[in-house]
């Protein structure tokens, strides 16, 4: 029977899923696969995406010097700490402890610093060494690895046979060459280090941080609206551009204008290109502008790198639905509609059924400093260049969590999100790195990011209850921050695969069960944290607001807890936090399909998206949409296609 008819017959959501688990089993929860047949010797040594991303110099460190001479009016550093990670050679690890950091921004008071290497180190406090203790492996490659990384994978082949690697080498060394681009966390400490005393070494100072850092795309980024090519008959291969740069004062785009490199972006191993700048000027986007991410090369040219709408990314919704049941109608079915009619769109649509009148006419209903729970689901890549996994009966998709903060953005003075995805990722062609990445990388990397790609819906949730800080003098507990810590555990153990060097794809461990193992975690965690703390007793009579929230708090955990584990018991990994990653279907079978038919619910990304966002807007939440549908240039030759659900 066509597993499509087999969908309405009316059963059971569970009678559904378990008709679909063969077709899970063989195609994962994540679309591109890590674990598929076998591929003939040529086929082998076909370049990886990731190899033929780099062989042109933009997409490459060292074509940007890093003293830059910007335009502070017109462009502002990512971050105020941004750099290279170096991974040490291993006869260097005893002295250097963790990794080496090639300084390209700084804070005022640390500009010395810049262009110099120094030591990167995590902190030493509790909760840092806790999150270091739990992803430090001993990495020897499996067979498995080993035979993934001769077809083409790009796996951490510097690390192999090394002893307790930690999460700042899984990361540093991830890629076959030192090119992970990185901002710090906010919390950084400067201090010497003292093995190195009175060494004229820059490693003699150290860089303490207490987070993963963020993997970024660029140095700078500015907002314009793009106005013409400059390629002309002598030079059609041109990638100059003019463009005209936002004025704060006016509000307008009657700025400084500017010439800037547009690099032509190489096809992909699928003869696709994963963006284009064809007609971008006549784009409807382009009225609103553009925040361009990147840095000058050698010659003075500031290079676009990356790209975000700026419409998508302002805290204010072109559309706001306070109905219920239209709510929940448009993050279950509409906005996945019509796909192929909103190529090269994006919607921004704000979901608050408890809403009144004042919240609903409010431009910005978000706060400055608020922060949100990001659910991030993707589509694939249809067309006459579809990917191969969108020529399939179903297309899975991928999910992942991340974070979204209202900030003011300081070259408009307006609201925008700050979006960070926490990506639970398995090795690939493209070098992605399972870990933190900023919008600046995940999505609007020209080459690398998905924004003129795939199509994609990132739902941002909030709900005081999860989103918001519990704590008294002295002490402060985040649901949200304790839900990162976890993610960034299980993004480093995926990036070693448990220490085999190689994490696969099946039914029990993909991105979407093992970010809500993540979740999952979180809530089972914080509350006990909360009333296990030395002063409870005085918080709860100092803070009954805070000691209500969290009671409510609780009930969202039992929430989750019936859907993420709907027969009532935690799988024993998600218990004991096991070391199952690094394993194929092969092995143990059975094990495997019982342990994700446990977690039954986190088998499929849109249909995890449309439960969790549920949840939240059942208990009183807001959810606000944020969609893209392969935007940028104009490109004939590829079709969304939207991820399946039941």
């Amino acid at each position: 029977m066509d597993p499509n008819q087999r969908l309405s017959t009316g059963r059971t959501d569970l009678q559904q899923t378990i008709d679909l688990v063969t077709a899970v089993l063989m195609g994962g929860a994540d679309s591109k696969r890590v674990d598929e047949p076998k591929k003939s010797e040529t086929q082998q040594q076909m370049l990886s995406n990731y190899e033929r991303f780099r062989a042109i110099a933009p997409n490459r460190p060292e074509t940007y010097p890093i003293q830059q001479s910007v335009s502070l009016e017109h462009y502002r550093a990512i971050a105020p700490w941004m750099g290279r990670l170096i991974l040490p050679a291993k006869d260097q690890r005893q002295t250097i402890h963790d990794v080496l950091f090639e300084v390209h921004h700084a804070p005022d008071e640390f500009q010395h610093l810049v262009g110099q290497t120094v030591t990167l180190r995590l902190s030493n406090n509790l909760e840092t060494r806790a999150y270091a203790r739990a992803v430090t492996k001993d990495v020897n490659f499996s067979p498995q690895a080993e035979a993934s990384v001769k077809a083409g994978r790009i796996h951490p082949t510097r690390l192999n046979h090394w002893r307790v690697v930690n999460p700042l080498e899984s990361l540093a060394g991830a890629h076959p060459v030192d090119d992970m681009m990185v901002a710090l966390p906010k919390l950084v400490t400067v201090k010497a280090n003292h093995l190195l005393a009175g060494n004229d070494s820059p490693a003699a100072q150290i860089l303490c941080i207490e987070r993963e850092p963020v993997q970024i795309t660029g140095r700078y980024y500015g907002l314009i609206r793009f106005v013409e090519p400059l390629a002309n008959s002598s030079e059609p291969d041109s990638d100059l551009f003019k463009v005209i740069h936002f004025n704060r004062r006016s509000g307008q785009f009657d700025g400084a204008e500017e010439v800037v490199k547009v690099p032509h972006v190489p096809a992909n191993n699928n003869n696709t290109h994963p963006s284009t700048i064809k007609d971008i000027e006549s784009n409807d986007l382009n009225q609103t502008g553009w925040y361009i991410y990147g840095a000058q090369d050698s010659a003075g040219y500031f290079v676009v790198q990356a790209l975000a709408p700026r419409r998508l990314l302002q805290a204010e919704p072109s559309r706001t639905i306070t109905d219920k049941h239209a709510a929940k109608k448009y993050f279950k079915e509409e906005v996945w509609q019509h796909l192929k009619a909103d190529q090269g769109t994006i919607s921004s649509v704000l979901l608050n059924p408890d809403a009144t009148a004042q919240a609903t006419t409010s431009q910005t209903p978000w706060a400055e400093g608020q922060r949100a729970l990001l659910i991030h689901t993707y589509g694939g890549v249809g067309g006459k260049k579809a990917e191969p996994a969108a020529k399939a009966i179903f297309y899975f998709g991928h999910f992942a969590y991340g974070t979204a903060e209202v900030v003011r953005e300081p070259l408009t003075g307006e609201l925008r999100f700050e979006i960070i995805y926490h990506q639970i990722y398995t090795q690939n062609h493209e070098g992605l790195t399972s870990g933190s990445l900023h919008w600046s990388r995940y999505m609007g990397d020209r080459t690398f990011g998905i924004l003129g790609l795939r199509p994609v819906v990132d739902t941002l949730v909030r709900l005081d209850e999860f989103t918001g800080d519990y704590g008294g003098e002295g002490w402060t507990r985040s649901p949200l921050d304790r839900m990162i810590y976890e993610l960034q555990i299980m993004a480093a153990r995926y990036r070693i695969g448990d220490g085999t060097g190689a994490t696969f794809v099946g039914p029990a461990n993909n991105c979407d069960q093992d970010a809500n193992q993540a979740l999952y975690a979180a809530l089972r965690d914080i509350s006990r944290s909360i009333r296990r703390h030395p002063k409870a007793d005085q918080w709860q009579q100092q803070h009954p607001d805070q000691r209500l929230r969290l009671e409510k708090l609780e009930q969202l955990t039992e929430d989750f807890k019936h859907l993420l584990l709907p027969w009532g018991t935690a799988r024993a990994d998600w218990k004991n936090n096991e070391e199952v990653l690094g394993g194929t279907l092969e092995e143990h079978p059975i094990q495997r399909i019982i342990r994700g038919l446990i977690s039954w619910r986190t088998m499929l990304p849109r249909l995890t998206s449309n439960e969790v966002t549920n949840v939240f807007l059942d208990r009183g939440g807001e959810a606000w949409l944020l969609k893209t549908t392969q935007v940028g240039g104009v490109n004939p030759n590829i079709k969304p296609v939207a991820p399946m659900t039941i």
